[in-house]
């Protein structure tokens, strides 16, 4: 068979998958300042098993918008009902949330998509790991596949073990775009063939590795046939397990979070070239890190994640952290904490990524909801559980372990709340909020969120029923604004159909920018993908100014080590396992 065929392969058309422009459920006893919170846009719940089967069980973990205006989220699935073995996938859909594209990696064995960024020529590079049969001591190794923007597959390359002492599986966790270069992160020689990342756990074992390569290497339609000669960075930590995210900042300085079983917050700084500035240092305040970004102003460093409130003790509470660190030094800014209410021995707030706004702002991307009944728990713990109660406040809705809800907050730069909304995906045919059942309050949790092209936010959102894309739309907190409204569709179709009903009334949307007035009885049909406007052009944002080096090294204080102590934060995240 012809190679550029059995790429194709690989590549399915959407028009026929089962999806909704759907509605939301918000949660009003969990939110706080929901009159403030940004709006949802479109909410689009995509099954791709029927189109893509006999591949099923998707979760999405990461996503970013292209230059067209649409969006593309990755992750894995199973290959089929009855395997554990996993299979890589991406998801093309428009601007305005309809799906119409999706890739496979189509190879046996254990693969999976952790993240992807746009190349300057529209391509996009896939980062994760996948089964290689040629590898004597291993099963998985780091993958980069090359996707055109139509989600054909133009290469993949399979990362060679390093040194010959380096041997166990590999992968790349996080890939994200320097000034001139790609930067990747990630793990060799983990020695055990588990291998989660992001909400579905983490490694057990294994060095934390991190990459970067010339944008001139990754451009071709050729793959590199040997990246160890086009590396100009490759890093190897023994005392950590991987390396969850790798930044570049204006400077060319790479901030690098480290993750170990007992240094779950690990940060260093490197100079332009690879040499270390200053770290690692391991900021135990904050739990468990999930992920690294740099701020608008490129002066501070932030990491996401989740971890015990301070001074619960050893009681098992997982409370939203956000944590900020100066740039040029690593010193802990402050570290903060957040959560949806409830009983904090049952509701975990666990939070994937953060998202640094234009204005300063941050949003943090979380799941919310009850783990599992386990015998940890105390009588009434336990029997509140069972129940779905781990929320008692006037007006909560029971809810059954291993159903979420996503939590986005919003914090002003100095990690004050402003407002956090908690939602799930409402179908269109489902009742409103007070008259809905269990069956039709389905889990949905934030694994992703990023900034959009017109000051929006997209949050990429693991399903029950498959895979998630909420927009929020950006007026009234600050955000910057669309600069031309959306055109209006032809005909007599909407370009959205968007109802949320917070307990207190439906209200509905019907275009761009969201005017929101009480539910229509009757709902004009959504506009199809080829009634969709010509995206508009959108005028990048002035580039922040290279901030000056100061002199290193420079004058410092290590944070005080962490001892070794039990930290119940791995593979234990089971609603995506």
């Amino acid at each position: 068979m012809p190679k550029s065929t059995m790429k194709l392969l690989a590549v399915f058309l959407l028009g026929s998958l089962p999806s909704s422009l759907g509605d939301v459920y918000t949660y009003p006893v969990k939110s706080i300042n929901l009159e403030s919170a940004m709006k949802p846009a479109f909410y689009t719940a995509i099954d791709p098993s029927g189109t893509l089967s006999p591949i099923a069980d998707f979760h999405p973990v990461h996503g970013i918008q292209t230059q067209d205006g649409g969006f593309v989220l990755v992750g894995k699935a199973l290959h089929n009902e009855t395997t554990t073995s996993k299979t890589a996938f991406a998801v093309k859909l428009d601007m305005a949330g309809v799906p119409l594209i999706a890739w496979t990696s189509g190879t046996p064995g254990d693969n999976a998509a952790n993240a992807v960024v746009e190349l300057p020529n529209g391509d996009l590079l896939v980062a994760g790991y996948r089964y290689d049969p040629m590898m004597q001591y291993a099963k998985t190794t780091r993958c980069l596949t090359k996707l055109t923007s139509d989600l054909v597959e133009v290469w993949t390359h399979l990362f060679d073990v390093p040194p010959s002492q380096y041997q166990g599986n590999g992968a790349w966790e996080m890939i994200s775009l320097g000034i001139d270069s790609v930067i990747l992160a990630g793990l060799i020689s983990n020695p055990a063939p588990e291998m989660s990342f992001k909400s579905y756990g983490n490694v057990p074992g294994g060095h934390a590795i991190v990459e970067r390569l010339p944008l001139s290497v990754v451009m071709g339609s050729s793959k590199p046939t040997d990246h160890t000669r086009y590396s100009d960075i490759r890093k190897i930590f023994n005392t950590s397990f991987t390396s969850k995210a790798a930044r570049e900042l204006a400077d060319g300085r790479i901030a690098v979070l480290l993750y170990h079983e007992w240094q779950q917050a690990t940060v260093m700084m490197l100079s332009s070239n690879g040499s270390m500035l200053w770290g690692p240092y391991n900021y135990h305040q904050h739990g468990e890190a999930t992920d690294l970004q740099v701020s608008a102003d490129g002066a501070s460093l932030v990491l996401s994640g989740q971890g015990a409130p301070q001074n619960s003790g050893p009681v098992k509470i997982y409370s939203a952290k956000l944590t900020k660190i100066d740039a040029h030094t690593g010193m802990n800014i402050w570290t903060k904490e957040y959560t949806a209410g409830g009983t904090p021995t049952l509701i975990y707030n666990e939070c994937w990524g953060v998202v640094p706004m234009k204005n300063g702002d941050y949003v943090l991307a979380c799941g919310t909801g009850i783990e599992n009944c386990g015998s940890h728990l105390s009588a009434q713990d336990l029997a509140d559980c069972q129940q779905g109660l781990g929320d008692k406040r006037p007006g909560a809705i029971p809810r059954a372990a291993g159903v979420w809800q996503s939590l986005l907050i919003r914090t002003d730069p100095d990690g004050n709340l402003l407002w956090q909304r908690v939602d799930s995906y409402k179908d269109p045919a489902a009742p409103p909020l007070n008259a809905s059942t269990p069956a039709h309050r389905t889990s949905s949790a934030a694994e992703w969120a990023f900034e959009c092209k017109d000051g929006g936010l997209a949050v990429v959102m693991d399903e029950v029923g498959g895979v998630g894309l909420m927009k929020l739309a950006g007026f009234g907190d600050g955000s910057m604004q669309p600069t031309t409204p959306m055109p209006s569709m032809p005909g007599s179709c909407v370009p959205f159909n968007l109802q949320v009903d917070d307990g207190n009334g439906c209200e509905e949307c019907t275009s761009w920018p969201c005017v929101w007035k009480p539910c229509s009885p009757i709902q004009r049909p959504i506009c199809s993908s080829t009634d969709a406007p010509t995206p508009m052009p959108m005028t990048a944002p002035t580039p922040m100014p290279s901030m000056p080096m100061p002199p290193y090294p420079m004058p410092m204080t290590n944070p005080a080590p962490m001892p070794p102590m039990p930290m119940p934060m791995t593979n234990s995240h089971t609603r995506c396992q």
